[in-house]
């Protein structure tokens, strides 16, 4: 059968079967190599319109310039480190992410980490599976002040329940957002000021070539 003229799809990472089922759906050829290595997506990727990523595949600048029928990098995920955006931009390939996707669940876990650490949770059960008892509750949070560096999506999301905790919120981020943070109750502060005033300090700006020193 000639292939030539469908577009075709490899996914390069493992992911469930619909997102198959709704590629194929759509008239999509799909490969679903889920253990592809580095040499052999560089040898197969000139065979393809699309490949889609989460964050194992590296996608370089090398494996890229193969890609000469390769129209769309889809990652499963929010994250583009593992991609070289400057490469498909020459290119013109269009990067695709699954942006929001994730924000209630990362939120969700970054609140349960602090009050994880909080309330000293973990040496608190490493104690007790070693057969000592010690009344330690740790300390609330509520009334403490949350710094959030990186003021986007996950960042929102995560002030907002924080706030329903009673924690105060300083955010830092180049990009201002003045009605996020008026709806989160908190202000902007320089990274100074942020790291002198906060109980409990959350990292969530997005990885690059600006925040990564």
């Amino acid at each position: 059968m000639d292939h030539s003229k469908e577009l075709a799809a490899l996914v390069c990472d493992p992911l469930d079967s619909y997102l198959m089922e709704g590629l194929a759906s759509s008239g999509i050829r799909v490969s679903y190599e889920p253990a592809i290595t580095p040499d052999e997506l560089g040898r197969k990727v000139k065979d393809y319109d699309i490949i889609v990523v989460r964050s194992r595949t590296k996608v370089t600048g090398d494996i890229i310039s193969r890609a000469n029928r390769l129209k769309i990098i889809a990652r499963a995920g929010i994250g583009t480190d593992n991609i070289d955006l400057d490469s498909a931009e020459k290119k013109k390939i269009e990067i695709v992410t699954a942006a929001g996707s994730s924000t209630d669940s990362v939120a969700e876990l970054n609140t349960a980490l602090a009050v994880d650490l909080a309330r000293k949770i973990p040496l608190l059960n490493q104690r007790s599976k070693k057969g000592v008892w010690v009344k330690d509750t740790g300390t609330e949070l509520h009334g403490k002040v949350a710094g959030i560096i990186g003021f986007g999506r996950i960042g929102q999301a995560t002030a907002q329940i924080l706030r329903s905790m009673g924690m105060t919120i300083v955010a830092h981020d180049p990009v201002k957002n003045d009605q996020a943070i008026r709806t989160a109750g908190g202000k902007y502060v320089s990274m100074e000021e942020l790291f002198r005033s906060s109980d409990v300090i959350f990292v969530l700006a997005a990885f690059s070539g600006d925040s990564g020193g």
